[in-house]
């Protein structure tokens, strides 16, 4: 397309201004074009129908005022057939009505980092847990995929149009390094065929429900980068980045010194290699002596969002296709690509976003399943832990018992200590303690907390729960099965939770293993019917020796010596969270003397026969798309003890599983029955807050 909104030729030459461009076929960007003489002879100007809405065009193409045409509902129809907005554009509205927000990055000229600071910026979001889409158009040299471990990927095709490639189930990528056999050939597309693309991705991918859109443009002011601003200004973008870098060489020590190294970097030049001194330019759009990006954004009024070091170890993650986020080397750049992130989510209107404050959460207790709730929380910089309340040990045991675990291993994210009876410090982070036994009398209001995990095991219904309410807590979450209160399983049934709803539950630990795997399973293949057994490592509950247990005789007898057959209702409470299902399932479990890690075996007949290979392929393809992150797939050799400390809820084992015939399958899943499990307490605590 060209600045004028009309369709530029297949066969133009790459700069080409556009058949109605006053400079149409006259420009020096017209010599040799076969469409030359056509061009230059042509009536220029709108078609004398569409005068009426010449003015509109005029603000749109001019940046004058920015149009969001998803708004104009009826009127879209008469600026197609007035021929000023082609329908591409408006496929590409129609694309992006689902995208709440879009944030371009830009550079002036590539290697500046614009491309790594887009996928830290992504992988951060998602850690966020908002839903994240990253556009990579950079056609001069698409970096993405090898920086968010995508090489090698393709394109994929469903009936909605393409579909991204997930690295996490929130965080889904497309690339044009999808379409390329080697990363170096788009450079050589010549521009209508560059245009064409990127029109393509921006019309035909299909990214659902997105709270963000990141779009990695290509560099400086190409052809291609006003294409993509053109196309997508109309669609309401929130704002642009823009990267630069400076033209000082800087070395960063493990303490984070910087140090400046630039005549040294000169003088190694002049001795090994003095044929490249000639080569050097000052890497930097507004060259540093005159203030660089810091001054630019002041002159422009807009906010300077920061300044990240140049730390090798950003580099290597981005080379490996890492968060730098999640590893501790990056203790240089990480800190500072927080900042900039928080700085720039603030500049969005808290109206549209409000779930970006801290979710501020907390455990009823400081039992096995409190503590490990309590861990994630700490680990999460969008959850903060404000209190917890238990009425049985003081602070000096719980630090001891929060320290040391016998399963996960000693706590060393944060120093931890009393500093008194009534507030822990993680780190210099204070927790308030509450020794309360009456949920209605813990002022869950005084300490700030809005969600409380109730996990007890104790107040299991919506009655008993409720009581927290009373004491100033906005929402309650069971960390157990309940009879009454709604069930959900993040990665099942989340999505139908209403912000109306104060108490959920997170069902159990079982259920979040077996829904995930019966919903591919039904979705893909139908399930008619189906039995499971969970082979359950001990809990808090069974006894160390034997002893009396009036209503179940057989779990009275000794967890670390026995395999005691009991019973469950996680494969039951599947029918509540996947409503196709009830009345489908049943189940028992085996207690076996293992301290952690479980594993579900499930039974089914399936309504459409089909090969062991297949059902391996469909829950190979939903780990890692729709499910990923939830719902794992190995097809290693593996043993109960390899899954410690794995947070996925389910994690289906394709070795073990084996298939009778087309309708009949055994299909087996691992899961983390402690950490898995906490991790989807605060996930879904993620979930309500957005929601609200």
């Amino acid at each position: 397309m060209g600045n004028d909104g009309y369709e530029i030729p297949e066969n133009a030459n790459e700069h080409c201004p556009g058949p109605q461009s006053e400079s149409a076929g006259k420009s020096d960007a017209c010599e040799g074009c076969p469409n030359q003489q056509a061009c230059a002879t042509a009536p220029k100007g709108p078609d004398p129908e569409a005068a009426s809405c010449w003015s509109v065009k005029h603000l749109m193409s001019t940046g004058e005022q920015v149009f969001n045409l998803s708004r104009l509902g009826s009127n879209v129809n008469l600026f197609k057939r007035a021929g000023l907005l082609i329908p591409d554009l408006v496929s590409i509205v129609e694309r992006m009505a689902t995208v709440k927000h879009k944030i371009l990055v830009l550079s002036g000229k590539g290697g500046v980092g614009k491309s790594t600071f887009s996928a830290q910026l992504s992988f951060a979001l998602a850690a966020m847990d908002f839903q994240v889409g990253l556009l990579d158009i950079d056609i001069c040299g698409p970096s993405i995929p090898k920086m968010l471990g995508l090489e090698g990927q393709e394109i994929h095709q469903s009936n909605l149009g393409w579909s991204p490639v997930y690295v996490e189930s929130n965080l889904g990528v497309m690339s044009i390094g999808f379409m390329l056999p080697h990363p170096d050939e788009a450079v050589i597309w010549r521009g209508p065929r560059k245009n064409g693309i990127i029109k393509q991705f921006l019309k035909d991918v299909y990214w659902g429900e997105l709270d963000f859109l990141v779009v990695d443009a290509p560099p400086g002011t190409s052809d291609e980068h006003i294409s993509i601003v053109q196309f997508l200004q109309t669609t309401g973008i929130d704002g642009a980045i823009i990267v630069t870098t400076p033209s000082r060489f800087m070395s960063v020590t493990e303490t984070g010194e910087q140090k400046d190294m630039t005549q040294w970097v000169i003088e190694y030049m002049k001795e090994k290699a003095p044929e490249m001194l000639n080569l050097v330019a000052v890497s930097e759009v507004f060259d540093s002596s005159a203030g660089g990006g810091a001054k630019m954004c002041k002159d422009m009024g807009v906010p300077f969002l920061g300044k990240i070091p140049l730390d090798p170890q950003l580099c290597k993650a981005a080379e490996e296709g890492r968060s730098c986020f999640d590893d501790s080397k990056c203790r240089v750049s990480a800190p500072a690509l927080k900042a900039i992130i928080e700085k720039l989510l603030s500049q969005l209107e808290d109206s549209k976003i409000p779930y970006l404050k801290s979710l501020r959460r907390i455990m009823v207790g400081f039992g096995r399943i409190g503590r490990l709730v309590a861990r994630v929380a700490l680990q999460s910089d969008d959850v903060e832990l404000v209190a917890v309340n238990d009425p049985f040990i003081s602070t000096d045991y719980m630090t001891y018992m929060f320290k040391y675990d016998s399963v996960h291993g000693q706590w060393k994210k944060h120093e931890l200590k009393v500093k008194d009876s009534k507030t822990l410090l993680f780190g210099d982070k204070p927790v308030t303690v509450f020794g309360v036994r009456n949920p209605e009398e813990i002022p869950w209001a005084e300490a700030g907390a809005d969600y409380v995990v109730e996990s007890t095991g104790v107040f299991t219904d919506k009655d008993k729960a409720a009581a927290h309410l009373k004491g100033g807590a906005k929402k309650v979450v069971i960390s157990a099965p309940s009879k009454d209160a709604p069930m959900f399983v993040v990665g099942v049934n989340e999505k139908d939770y209403k912000s109306d709803i104060d108490i959920v539950s997170n069902a159990s630990c079982t259920t979040n293993c077996l829904a995930p795997l019966a919903k591919v399973l039904n979705d893909r293949f139908g399930i008619v019917e189906g039995l499971m057994t969970t082979v359950h490592s001990i809990t808090a509950t069974q006894k160390t020796v034997d002893g009396p247990s009036m209503k179940d005789w057989r779990g009275g007898r000794a967890a670390s010596f026995n395999i005691i057959p009991s019973s469950t209702g996680a494969a039951k409470a599947v029918g509540k969270v996947l409503p196709a299902l009830n009345g489908k399932l049943t189940g028992m479990a085996f207690r076996v003397p293992t301290v952690d890690v479980s594993v579900v075996d499930l039974t089914a007949r399936l309504k459409k026969a089909a090969t062991y290979d297949e059902i391996k392929a469909a829950i190979k393809e939903e780990s890692e798309t729709n499910m990923k992150g939830i719902l794992g797939y190995t097809e290693d050799d593996v043993v109960s003890t390899d899954f410690v400390g794995d947070c996925r809820s389910s994690i289906f084992d394709a070795k073990a599983g084996i298939a009778l015939n087309g309708n009949f399958v055994k299909v087996v899943s691992w899961y983390d029955n402690e950490w898995g499990y906490s991790n989807r307490v605060v996930d879904l605590i993620r979930h309500m807050a957005k929601v609200a």
